[in-house]
């Protein structure tokens, strides 16, 4: 879709903040005429991917304690439980973003070979959750 040689992908590219990212991604597919059910999907990826990003900085940035998290001074008294398993199972969410997003990254063609490649097992390293009029 994008790439850093293009003027738009610089763009994209000029402030690194998820958020900021994500939001110039979507309006950029959008101006160049992205197929629709790809930009929903990008949509429904980027709202997952917040909600993930918030736990993980949680994690990593807040303040431990027995068996969770607990935030920062500056911010409002929380505390939030998190385990090991937690800890696990938001790792392997991330990494299904980072899967589901590397499927736009891909021409249709490539797609499709890197599917035929995968057999049974595309949908989970070359998923496709696109309409299923597009399913290759």
């Amino acid at each position: 879709m994008l790439d850093v040689e293009d003027v738009a992908g610089k763009v994209v590219t000029g402030d690194m903040r998820a958020s900021r990212m994500t939001e110039d991604i979507l309006k950029l597919a959008k101006a160049t005429n992205y197929p629709a059910d790809r930009v929903d999907d990008l949509t429904d990826l980027f709202t997952d991917f917040r909600e993930k990003n918030q736990r993980r900085n949680q994690v990593l940035h807040w303040i431990w304690h027995n068996q969770g998290v607990e935030a920062p001074g500056y911010k409002t008294r929380q505390r939030l439980p998190y385990t090991a398993d937690d800890v696990n199972a938001l790792a392997d969410d991330l990494i299904w973003v980072e899967t589901r997003l590397g499927s736009h990254l891909l021409s249709q063609s490539e797609l499709k070979n890197e599917r035929e490649k995968l057999g049974l097992e595309a949908d989970l390293y070359a998923p496709l959750p696109f309409l299923p009029s597009e399913r290759i």
